[in-house]
C-alpha cells in the first residue's frame, strides 16, 4: 500500500466516479474506481483495499449483495465499507449496518464530511490491521520463549554436568538436578542462597576469583579445579558464560561444571605408562622403531634418534626410513619392509645404516614384525649393532683363505694360468691338426682332461685367496658341495674317510656360493679336529617339507620347503654345556695356538645372513651331526652358460689388438684368432699397443687386453685408449681377479673379463658377445 490509503470506489454514476477519484486522489489516497459490483468484486479478489465507498443501487449486483459477498470472504470480511445514497431512508441505513457497514454518506455529499469519514476510517482499520499484527507477533514470541525455556530446561535437566545460574550479588538462581544431586541438597536449599556457602572453602575462593572477573570485564571464563578430601583427589572443569542485559551488562553467570576426575587419572595413567615406555625403549643398546605403512617413522628410540638420523625430535616423523640405508642395501630393506607389512611376515635382516645421514655406516642386525593398529599394518623393530661381529667375521674368513691357499695366490696363480692357457691352446691346435681316429687323439685328450683339471684347482685357490664380496645367487646346492670335495679331501687328510651324498633333484637357494663353500669348510675343519686318530665324515643334501612343530621351533624359516644339509662326523662328540655355546664367538674347546673360535660362529652367521638356520645334535662319544636349512628359491637356476658353437658361426673379419706381456699367451691367441678369420695386430705391453694404435688411420674393432702387465697395466691401456677414440670395445683376459679393475673385489658394471685359461670354443663365443653386443657392456 501507498499514500494515504488505497480506497475502492465502486459508482455506476461515471461523473460522480469521475469526481470522488479526483478529489481522493488529490488528497493523496490511491484510487482504484469500478462502475459495478460485479467488477468490485474482481478489484478487491486483485487485491484488497483499506477502504471501500460503495454505491447502494446500482444496475446487477446491488451494493447489499456486494457488501454480503465481501463479508462472507475472510480476506475481505475486516475491510471498512462507507455506503453512499441517494435516499436518506433510516430502514435502509439500518440494512447496510446489519449487513456491516461502518457508516452512511448521503447524496449529494459534503466535501469535508466525506474526506473526515474516509480519513476516520481508514486510521481506524490501519490501527485495527496494526494491532492484530502486534498481538499476533508477541503471541508467537511468547509461544516461542515457552518453548526454548521447555527445551533449554530440559537439557539442563537432562545434562550430566553440574548447571547453577548465579546472580550479581552471587545468590544462586538456579540449579539443574545433576548440581542438587552433586551437593546432596533439595532445590529449595540450594536457591537463593550464596554460592559460597554451598562448597569447600579451597574451591569457593576460585570459584569467586573468576565470578569477579566475568562480572568485572563480562568474558567468559574456563577454569580447572582440584579438590583434596583426604587422600582422595577430585578435579572439575568450569566454564563461566556471563549473561547480558540489551545495555551489554553482566546481569548473571551461568556456571557450568564437569567432573573430570577419572579423565584426569587415565591421562595420569597413560602419561606415566608412556614415560615407563619410552624410558624402556630408550634403554635399548640398539635401535627401535616403529614404521606405518609407507615406511615411515612413527616412533623411535634416543639411540635411533641421536646415532642413526641425526636430526631434532621433531623432525623425524614422516621420515623415511630407507633415508638412513645404504644405498646398496635399499633394495633388499624395501623388499624386508613390504614382505612384513603386506604378508604379515617376520624378517631379520643385516644392513648397513648411515650414520647421521653418512657417508659413513655401521652393520646392524635388523627385525621387523607386523603390529596392526586400528585396522592399518605398522612395522616394530629392534637392531643391534654387528659391525664388530661382521669385522672379525670378514678378518677370520680372510685368514682362513689365506691359511689354505697361501703362497698359491697372487701372480703365481696368474702365471701358473697363463702357463696353462698355453698348454691348452697348443693342446687344441693339435687335436684339430690330428685325424679323428688318430691314436695321438687320447693323448691330446688327456692333457686338455689334466688342463681342466689343474684350471679348476687354480680357480678354487684363487677364490679362496681373495677378500672378496659376491652378490646372492640362485645356485644348486649340489653343485657348491660337489666342487669342494677335492679341497675338502686336501684339508680333512687322508685318514678320514669322506662320503657326499647330494640330492638326486636340484635344491635351489639363493646364496653366496663362495660363503657357503666357507660354511662347509668350517665344518669340516671342525670335524677334523674332533677325530685326531681318523673316522668318517658325511655331508649329505635333502629337500625336506617339515611339519607345523618344526616352524615353530625355527619361527625366523619361511614356511614352505626347505633345503638341508647335513654334515656328520665320528668324532668326540661335546657335552650339553659345550654344545650350548657352540656358535659362540671366541668360544673353543682346543687348546691354546689351535684356534681363536670363530669358525662355527661365522658358520651360523653366514647360515642367518643367508634366511636360514643350523641346528647341532651331539653327546660324548657320538660324534656330532650339523643340519644347515635354507629356504627353497624360486626361479632358474645359475648355470655355465657356455654354448657349443661351430667356427664358422663363432668366426668374423674384425680387426682385434692382442695385447699380452706372456710370449706364449700372446702368440697362441693371435694365432688362434687369424685362423677364425679376424684380422689381427699383436703388442707385448700397453706403451707398445699404444704406439700401434696411433700409427692407423682407424680404430680397432676390438682391444684384447692381459690385466696384469708391468709399466701400463690393461685398465690404464683401455682408459687411454678410449679417451683417444683408438678401440670402439675392450675384453680384458686374466689370471685371476684383480682390484685393478674391480670395485670392492666385484667386477664394475660394463667391463667385459675372460678369465685364463680359457678354450678356443670359450674365446670365440667371448669375443662374438662383445662385438655383437652393446657397446656399454665392454667399456674401458
Amino acid at each position: 500500500m501507498t499514500g494515504n490509503g488505497d480506497i475502492l470506489v465502486v459508482e455506476d454514476a461515471r461523473d460522480i466516479l469521475t469526481m470522488l477519484t479526483v478529489m481522493l486522489t488529490a488528497e493523496g489516497y490511491v484510487v482504484r474506481p469500478a462502475e459495478t459490483g460485479e467488477s468490485a468484486l474482481e478489484a478487491v479478489a486483485a487485491k484488497v483495499p483499506e477502504l471501500i465507498l460503495l454505491d447502494v443501487r446500482m444496475p446487477g449486483i446491488n451494493g447489499f449483495e456486494v457488501l454480503s459477498r465481501l463479508k462472507a470472504k475472510s480476506e475481505s470480511s475486516t475491510v471498512p465499507v462507507i455506503f453512499l445514497s441517494a435516499i436518506s431512508g433510516t430502514a435502509e441505513r439500518v440494512e447496510g449496518l446489519k449487513l456491516g457497514a461502518v457508516d452512511f454518506i448521503s447524496k449529494p455529499f459534503e466535501r469535508a464530511e466525506l474526506l473526515a469519514k474516509v480519513r476516520t476510517h481508514i486510521g481506524r482499520y490501519k490501527l485495527r490491521i496494526s494491532l492484530e499484527r502486534r498481538a499476533l507477533q508477541l503471541s508467537q514470541e511468547r509461544d516461542w520463549l515457552a518453548a526454548s525455556e521447555l527445551k533449554y530446561r530440559t537439557l539442563m535437566e537432562a545434562s550430566f554436568d553440574l548447571i547453577y545460574l548465579i546472580d550479581r550479588d552471587e545468590t544462586v538462581q538456579y540449579a539443574n538436578q545433576a548440581a542438587l544431586k552433586h551437593l546432596r541438597r533439595k532445590a529449595s536449599e540450594v536457591i537463593g542462597r550464596p554460592h559460597a556457602s554451598l562448597f569447600p572453602p579451597q574451591v569457593s575462593i576460585q570459584q569467586k576469583q573468576s565470578l569477579d572477573l566475568v562480572f568485572s570485564n563480562g568474558l567468559p571464563q574456563f577454569i580447572e579445579l582440584r579438590t583434596d578430601f583426604g587422600e582422595v583427589v577430585n578435579y572439575q572443569e568450569t566454564h563461566l558464560v556471563p549473561i547480558k542485559t540489551p545495555a551489554g551488562a553482566v546481569k548473571s553467570i551461568l556456571f557450568i561444571s564437569r567432573d573430570i576426575t577419572g579423565r584426569k587419572r587415565a591421562e595420569e595413567a597413560t602419561k606415566k605408562e608412556q614415560t615407563l615406555t619410552n624410558a624402556v625403549i630408550d634403554s635399548i643398546p640398539g635401535t627401535f622403531y616403529m614404521l606405518d605403512d609407507n615406511g615411515r617413522y612413527v616412533r623411535w628410540n634416543a639411540y635411533h634418534r641421536d646415532k642413526i638420523v641425526g636430526k631434532p625430535e621433531d623432525h623425524i616423523a614422516g621420515i623415511s626410513v630407507i633415508d638412513a640405508v645404504h644405498p646398496d642395501d635399499r633394495v633388499l630393506i624395501q623388499s624386508k619392509i613390504k614382505n612384513v607389512l603386506k604378508n604379515g611376515a617376520d624378517e631379520i635382516v643385516e644392513v648397513r645404516l648411515l650414520l647421521r645421514g653418512g657417508p659413513a655406516f655401521r652393520w646392524f642386525l635388523l627385525t621387523g614384525r607386523q603390529m596392526v593398529i586400528d585396522g592399518r599394518p605398522y612395522l616394530v623393530g629392534i637392531g643391534v649393532d654387528i659391525t664388530a661381529r661382521k669385522k672379525l667375521q670378514e678378518r677370520f674368513v680372510h685368514s682362513q683363505k689365506m691359511d689354505s691357499v697361501g703362497r698359491l695366490a697372487g701372480g703365481v696363480v696368474h702365471d701358473f694360468n697363463n702357463i696353462l692357457l698355453a698348454i691348452q691352446g697348443y693342446a687344441e691346435f693339435l687335436q684339430k691338426s690330428l685325424p679323428t681316429r688318430d691314436p695321438k687323439q687320447a693323448d691330446v685328450g688327456g692333457i686338455l682332461t689334466a688342463v681342466n683339471r689343474a684350471a679348476a684347482l687354480t680357480r678354487h685357490l684363487s677364490a679362496f685367496s681373495r677378500s672378496q664380496v659376491l652378490s646372492p645367487r640362485i645356485m644348486d646346492l649340489n653343485a657348491i658341495l660337489v666342487e669342494t670335495n677335492i679341497m675338502l679331501r686336501r684339508l680333512i687328510g687322508e685318514d678320514i674317510r669322506l662320503t657326499i651324498n647330494p640330492s638326486p633333484v636340484p635344491c635351489a637357494v639363493k646364496v653366496d656360493s663362495g660363503q657357503i663353500e666357507q660354511v662347509i669348510m668350517n665344518l669340516a675343519v671342525n670335524a677334523r679336529d674332533a677325530m685326531p686318530t681318523g673316522g668318517t665324515l658325511t655331508m649329505e643334501i635333502g629337500l625336506i617339507s617339515p611339519d607345523r612343530a618344526f616352524f615353530d621351533a625355527h619361527p625366523s624359516l619361511p614356511r614352505g620347503p626347505l633345503a638341508c644339509m647335513t654334515v656328520g662326523d665320528t668324532g668326540h662328540g661335546m657335552t650339553a654345556d659345550v654344545r650350548s655355546r657352540i656358535f659362540e664367538p671366541f668360544f673353543t674347546t682346543k687348546e691354546k695356538g689351535k684356534g681363536v673360535g670363530l669358525g662355527l660362529s661365522t658358520a651360523y652367521g653366514i647360515i642367518k645372513q643367508s634366511g636360514g638356520e643350523i641346528d647341532v645334535e651331539s653327546a660324548p662319544g657320538a660324534g656330532a651331526v650339523f643340519r644347515i636349512y635354507l629356504p627353497c628359491a624360486e626361479g632358474a637356476i645359475m648355470a655355465d652358460d657356455t654354448v657349443e658353437s661351430t667356427e664358422q658361426s663363432l668366426g668374423g673379419r674384425e680387426t682385434i689388438l692382442v695385447v699380452d706381456d706372456d710370449e706364449l699367451a700372446l702368440s697362441l691367441t693371435a694365432r688362434f684368432l687369424s685362423e677364425c678369420g679376424y684380422t689381427v695386430l699383436t703388442a707385448a705391453g700397453g706403451q707398445d699397443a699404444l704406439k700401434l694404435l696411433e700409427g692407423r688411420d682407424r680404430v680397432v674393432d676390438l682391444l684384447l687386453t692381459d690385466v696384469v702387465m708391468p709399466e701400463m697395466n690393461g685398465h690404464e691401456l683401455a682408459k687411454e685408449a678410449s679417451r683417444r677414440k683408438l678401440a670402439a670395445r675392450t675384453l680384458f683376459m686374466s689370471g685371476y681377479t684383480d682390484e685393478i679393475i674391480t670395485r670392492h673385489s666385484v667386477l664394475e658394471p660394463g667391463l667385459a673379463l675372460i678369465n685364463k685359461p680359457f678354450s678356443h670354443d670359450e674365446l670365440k663365443k667371448k669375443l662374438r658377445e662383445v662385438l655383437d653386443g652393446p657397446a656399454y657392456k665392454s667399456k674401458a
